[in-house]
Parts: C-alpha cells; sequence; structure tokens
C-alpha cells in the first residue's frame, strides 16, 4: 500500500510546528521546521525556490531480517525556518 502524498505533505506541514515538547520553546516558536526547499526552474525560464518532493524508500529497518522484511518509507526532508 503506498502513502498518499497529499496526506504526507499536509502532515509534514503540520509536524513542522507540533513537534516541538518544550512548551516555552513551542510558543517561541524556537525550533520551527518547514520542508526543505530546492533551486528550480518556474515556467518563464526563472529560477525559483520549490519545496522538495517526498521520497519514497525500500529499506530494512532494525530488528528485521529476511528477504520479506523491507519496508517501504516515505521520507520527507526539513530545514529549520
Amino acid at each position: 500500500m503506498r502513502y498518499p502524498e497529499a496526506l504526507l505533505s499536509l502532515q509534514a506541514d503540520v509536524y513542522g510546528l507540533y513537534h516541538m515538547t518544550n512548551p516555552e520553546v513551542f510558543y517561541n516558536r524556537g525550533d520551527q521546521w518547514t520542508v526543505a526547499t530546492e533551486n528550480g526552474s518556474s515556467q518563464g525560464g526563472d529560477q525559483a525556490a520549490q519545496p522538495m518532493q517526498p521520497n519514497f524508500v525500500l529499506m530494512t529497518l532494525p530488528g528485521e531480517s529476511g528477504a520479506w522484511s523491507s519496508s517501504r518509507s516515505c521520507l520527507h526532508a526539513y530545514q529549520p525556518q
């Protein structure tokens, strides 16, 4: 089963703020994250920063072994705001 990209992007935007556990840091927005950006070209040919697309990765998690133990994960890159 593949995780929907739209749902992952929405959760990534929300998690950028709500990952903090310290209330003081949360209210001061001291550790807020955003989805990482990359340089690309716009439709007009100019360079523009665009959010990075999520990557689907096939990997074996720690403690798993065997041919059918590979997990499919979808990863989003973050950067500090």
